[in-house]
């Protein structure tokens, strides 16, 4: 019932899901939660995420072969306490349908 709390008392949310696992969802919802909860975030390029939040603060891409070195650098380098300020305008609810259709559809077209 109180969700927010574990994600606001993590002090790294860590995605490592290789992109091949892609199944039904682009935009995992754990992710948003975390970055909603102003909780750092670590993740792979799966699905849409890094066109839904590349430059947001706090969030950080890598492969997920290196995803412990990356958490050891930010560790050391003080990256953990730059955190998300919360979901960023185009992911709010009223425009998330919006964004992750447009999303695709680029995707798409690329493919």
């Amino acid at each position: 019932p109180n969700l927010h709390r574990l994600y606001r008392a993590a002090d790294l949310y860590a995605f490592p899901v290789a992109d091949e696992s892609a199944g039904a969802i682009e935009l995992p919802l754990g992710v948003l939660e975390a970055i909603a909860c102003q909780t750092p975030v670590l993740c792979t390029n799966f699905g849409v995420l890094r066109q839904a939040l590349e430059g947001v603060s706090g969030v950080t891409f890598c492969n997920q072969s290196d995803m412990v070195q990356v958490s050891r650098e930010l560790l050391e380098t003080g990256g953990l306490g730059i955190k998300p300020i919360g979901l960023p305008h185009h992911l709010h609810s009223d425009r998330v349908t919006e964004v992750v259709l447009r999303i695709i559809g680029d995707t798409l077209c690329t493919a």
